[in-house]
């Protein structure tokens, strides 16, 4: 689903990996919560800067590699746009001053991820670091106890050499020092099995705390060991060892894995080239790094991210749910594609709409003359045309809807009343074959919309529905007050937790595949034959859902029918009901109008049209054009008719402009589309007087005579 500005916050700031987002020139723009805590950093410290900048080397460890390791990672994901993973790396981290400054000895198993735009060009590096330190350090504790073992194991031969040698001068010089001699080394015996008894413990010790930390991993582990063939040529691998975390990623017990045949467990590893892979990095010595889906066709999949190192002959494997990161990819990639199409369309309609206007304009003025009016060939031709134009406006209105840039005036209504209204006219839609079923929520929350808006939405989906049930069914309309929570919103980037109103339209038709629901709301796309349908009925009801702030989700079923829940947000103390609309009578008048307008048949249209009704028109194609003849205008003038997007000065500038020098004087806007200048999410401004193209002259003339008839200024 589209939104306007993608969050992810608490996704990212809930995973316990420590992260930060780097954008291409390597600077830090964004950073969670177990990065702050490991580095010993603060957000507002590090956001902003560049990377290196806020962690340099140690300059008291000479010959650090730590920024060049890292900066020649993160130059390998820009070229090549794939993922780096780099081995350990010390990499030391500054104290704060309050905990006593300098630098504190760090060890880090990094990995950086690059997150492409459409282009296929990295947008962002999620650079993904876990702090080893105190694994390095106990394998160091380690060595330095092997160094000690075998030190000792030589001292221990020399010694024995040493004894022997005095025992035989002994035995020459004095037979009777053999008793002593033999206590002697009796002594000398359970000296040593004390010692390497001691020795095993510590061992012993160490290893139980290298298991406790792979068992708390958050991430899997297995170590397995290679099955050599007769040729020495590996042809599986036992798995020795596994962590708690495994169990809960693969679904097995522990002791349904430890002990067996990997290639015997999981068929998948020998099918799929995992073998191979882990033969080559026993081979190689070069770790690999792989990410894969479980059961991929299916909307729950479960990604996995493996990292495989080698130990001894064999190796150990280290697996992550990544299906968290994937979720938050893919709702990345479909905002920029929805944003792409909602561009798009809105820059198509506003031209659109200007062709529009003239051609619906033109058609509708050469209908109303003498001499055509009684040529019926010619009349029935500019039916038609004003038909197809008629058309191509509902059209560009669609388009206009899901872009979110169709103009609405919001009130606050009731779901079930305007559900009550619409049902009326659902019968006669749906047909006599289709049951129609509503159940309404007691105390429904009251939502703030265009109610035109519901009547779109609900009709738009009930012929969706009706499409699906060929043969006849159940078209179930339900309403409720629903408290979405931040659990429920974590993975989806467009709606907020909080409490709002639920509509749901469901069906029992043939449903649809899982590749279907995906692309349901994107404009033009239809299962539809050619010429049944435009494909932007769906997409009509999304843009609607998005412009009110809500979210819209679809859930289908092949054979079992499909569900659309609309969720409206509930209205709040900034909600205002629309302002009653002036009516006029008449249409005809003799005020002053300056008409400014870029587009040159729009304006000779709207100019022509206020001329034959009467009123004294001043045309002009921009802003510098219209204020320079306003300086010269000698008298009145009593309305502004301008369009709102223009080059240099924009339409409401100049409104602004002109009022100050012209108190009392009225402003219509007229415009195919408008950025936030008069509206503000598509809402239009209170006070605010507008009119969409296109327009036809009797929408042009009742529109200029209702804002010319309003109360002053």
């Amino acid at each position: 689903m589209h939104g306007s500005t993608p969050d992810y916050r608490n996704l990212f700031e809930a995973s316990p990996s420590p992260m930060l987002v780097l954008s291409p020139a390597l600077q830090i723009v964004g950073v969670n919560e177990a990065y702050l805590r490991v580095t010993m950093t603060t957000r507002e410290g590090i956001l902003g800067r560049p990377l290196f900048e806020v962690f340099p080397d140690n300059p008291e460890v000479p010959f650090s590699d730590g920024t060049r390791n890292l900066r020649a990672s993160l130059e390998r994901v820009l070229q090549s746009r794939a993922p780096d993973t780099m081995a350990v790396q010390r990499y030391d981290i500054r104290r704060p001053e309050p905990a006593g400054g300098g630098f504190e000895e760090r060890y880090w198993s990094p990995l950086n991820v690059p997150v492409l735009d459409e282009q296929g060009k990295v947008a962002w590096i999620i650079h993904r670091v876990e702090d080893v330190t105190e694994l390095v350090r106990l394998k160091s504790e380690s060595e330095k106890q092997t160094r000690n073992t075998e030190a000792l194991k030589l001292r221990t031969q020399r010694v024995e050499q040493d004894l022997v040698e005095n025992a035989r001068e002994l035995l020459l010089a004095n037979e009777r020092l053999k008793e002593a001699h033999n206590s002697l080394d009796r002594l000398r015996s359970q000296e040593l099995q004390a010692i390497a008894a001691h020795h095993d413990a510590e061992i012993q010790a160490r290893d139980r705390r290298f298991r406790a930390a792979i068992e708390a991993s958050l991430d899997g582990f297995d170590l397995m060991e290679a099955v050599r063939d007769r040729q020495n040529r590996i042809v599986d691998f036992r798995i020795l060892q596994v962590n708690a975390a495994i169990e809960q990623l693969v679904g097995l017990k522990r002791e349904q894995l430890e002990g067996r045949l990997v290639c015997e467990v999981f068929p998948v590893t020998r099918t799929g080239g995992f073998l191979e892979r882990y033969i080559e990095v026993v081979e190689t010595r070069k770790p690999w790094t792989a990410e894969f889906a479980i059961d991929a066709d299916n909307i729950h999949a479960k990604w996995l991210q493996q990292q495989v190192v080698a130990v001894g002959d064999g190796v150990a494997v280290f697996t992550r749910n990544i299906t968290e990161h994937k979720q938050i990819e893919a709702q990345l990639r479909h905002s920029q594609k929805m944003e792409s199409i909602g561009l798009l369309a809105g820059g198509v309609a506003h031209d659109f709409n200007n062709l529009l206007t003239v051609i619906i304009g033109y058609a509708n003025l050469l209908a109303e003359h003498p001499k055509v009016a009684a040529d019926d060939r010619m009349s029935q031709a500019l039916r038609s045309i004003m038909s197809a134009g008629k058309r191509a406006a509902d059209l560009t209105g669609q388009l206009l809807t899901f872009a979110r840039r169709q103009i609405v005036q919001p009130r606050v209504v009731k779901l079930d009343e305007q559900i009550s209204e619409a049902e009326r006219m659902l019968n006669r839609i749906v047909g006599e074959d289709i049951e129609i079923r509503t159940y309404m929520s007691q105390n429904i929350w009251p939502v703030f919309i265009d109610p035109g808006q519901v009547n779109q939405i609900i009709m738009n989906l009930a012929v969706n529905a009706r499409d699906a049930m060929p043969r006849g069914g159940k078209l179930i309309i339900e309403t409720g007050n629903v408290v979405l929570s931040p659990e429920y919103t974590r993975n989806l980037s467009d709606v907020a937790p909080g409490e709002y109103v639920m509509l749901a339209v469901s069906d029992t038709g043939h449903g649809m595949t899982e590749s279907v629901r995906q692309r349901v709301f994107e404009p033009f796309f239809t299962t539809k034959e050619v010429g049944k349908g435009t494909g932007l009925g769906l997409a009509t009801v999304y843009g609607i859902v998005k412009q009110a702030r809500g979210h819209v989700t679809c859930y289908s079923e092949v054979n079992t029918g499909t569900t659309f829940k609309v969720y409206f947000p509930r209205a709040g103390e900034d909600a205002f009901p629309a302002e009653a609309r002036m009516e006029s009578s008449g249409t005809r008048g003799s005020e002053v109008v300056l008409v400014v307008e870029d587009e040159s048949m729009v304006r000779e249209f709207a100019a022509q049209s206020l001329r034959e009704l009467g009123y004294v028109v001043h045309a002009a194609a921009h802003a510098q054009d219209a204020l320079d003849m306003v300086a010269c205008l000698q008298g009145p003038l009593h309305l502004l008719l301008t369009d709102v997007v223009m080059p240099g000065m924009s339409g409401k500038q100049l409104a602004q402009t002109l009022q100050a020098q012209r108190p009392g004087l009225k402003v219509l806007y007229s415009s195919g589309y408008t950025p936030n200048v008069i509206v503000h999410h598509g809402v239009l401004d209170r006070g605010v007087q507008f009119l969409p193209k296109p327009y036809s002259p009797y929408e042009l003339a009742a529109k200029v005579r209702q804002v010319l008839d309003l109360p002053g200024v």
